[in-house]
């Protein structure tokens, strides 16, 4: 159930609207719920709502405030963390090739458990 169905009849703003759309989103990418229309959706839309009308307006910190008030299990990593790594890497990355000692580029370093 997308929470714009919750929504539709609000006084909130498209800004604020927006901010608790894209908070359910990441809380729902950190409890890995694909199924809109699993119950556990519903529920953690009324959360957001209801920590969204309370004045919190950031949706990284709505979304981390709903999966911990609903006492479920988030991938942390998977969703408030990766957002941020990409954005403090950006500039990173033209330099992602650092040289090695010989003055060329190292190679990418391998997972473990992957082929060769």
């Amino acid at each position: 159930m997308p929470i714009s169905n919750l929504l539709g009849d609000s006084k909130l703003s498209p800004e604020q609207i927006e901010q608790l759309t894209v908070a359910f989103d990441r809380a729902l990418r950190a409890l890995h719920l694909v199924d809109r229309n699993d119950p556990v959706c519903e529920i953690v839309a009324r959360e957001i709502i209801e920590i969204g009308q309370s004045g919190l307006l950031d949706s990284e910190a709505i979304a981390e405030a709903a999966v911990k008030e609903l006492g479920l299990q988030a991938d942390r990593e998977d969703c408030f963390t990766r957002a941020t790594n990409r954005r403090r890497h950006s500039c990173a990355s033209s330099s992602s090739l650092a040289a090695g000692p010989s003055g060329s580029p190292s190679p990418a370093p391998r997972l473990s458990g992957s082929p060769s």
